[in-house]
């Protein structure tokens, strides 16, 4: 699907935000009892989101909409980082399936909200 980010509203700006890190490229730092992949899995999994959010940025240049990066901003806080540090939710807590597993947490929807914020206030409007 093509964006083409003026053509209706001329005067919005139009905005594709990526998928912030979610896993290491290996798991050597992942507590297997909460991310329970195999080791290979960890590199492919780790590929495979570099290679959308690169496609996501292409797409956004294509249709002349802005991409916004939470990749960066959630480096080290993917959900192999230690407890009172990791932005992402791991996939299982507690013995059971975490609730929004593989997805932000508190503190980083916060986080990732601020940078989403403080890249849409550097826009040229």
């Amino acid at each position: 699907m093509a964006i083409d980010a003026g053509r209706k509203s001329p005067k919005a700006v139009v905005a594709l935000v990526g998928y912030p890190k979610l896993l290491p490229a290996d798991g050597a730092s992942c507590n297997r009892s909460e991310v329970p992949f195999a080791s290979g899995d960890y590199a492919f999994l780790h590929g495979t989101l570099v290679r959308l959010n690169d496609l996501i940025k292409e797409e956004a240049a294509k249709g002349g909409a802005h991409y916004i990066d939470t990749y960066k901003p959630s480096v080290g806080y993917d959900m192999c980082a230690p407890k009172d540090k990791r932005m992402i939710q791991p996939l299982i807590a507690d013995g059971g399936i975490a609730p929004a597993a593989a997805h932000p947490n508190t503190p980083g929807i916060l986080r990732l909200g601020a940078a989403v914020t403080q890249a849409l206030a550097k826009l040229d409007r």
